[in-house]
């Protein structure tokens, strides 16, 4: 059996401001030790965010809901990609997670996983290939 450990929180990159003063919240995943923080193209104010929950809380209600269900869709997916590796017995490392994260498609799209596929064959000949 595999050894996983493995996490993923929402946090705020309170190290780096952007011009209009507020800050970046970034999906920071933790596989067997390595840390990547992967960006969600969201930003929010440091006041605005509990990093305890990790959600926003913002005065319009319906931008908050709505900021509320993407971070909690990151998390889920997160939790998806760890569950999976984790019930297949597949090893997972960073570079796997990302990939898998960011293209989700590829699990369900014949053209995306076949154009993958060939990109990953680079050591075959290309009449092979």
């Amino acid at each position: 059996m595999l050894n996983h450990a493995y996490s993923a929180n929402i946090v705020i990159r309170k190290n780096f401001q952007k011009k209009d003063g507020t800050h970046p919240l970034v999906l920071r995943v933790i596989i067997n030790r390595k840390v990547i923080d992967m960006s969600l193209d969201l930003s929010v104010f440091v006041q605005e965010y509990d990093q305890e929950t990790q959600l926003v809380k913002l005065s319009d209600k319906k931008k908050a809901d709505d900021t509320n269900l993407l971070l909690q869709h990151y998390k889920a997916k997160a939790s998806k990609i760890f569950t999976d590796h984790r019930l297949l017995e597949n090893p997972l490392n960073v570079e796997i997670f990302k990939d898998e994260f960011l293209n989700e498609s590829a699990k369900y799209d014949f053209i995306d996983f076949y154009e993958k596929a060939i990109k990953d064959e680079t050591d075959k000949e290309h009449s092979t290939i």
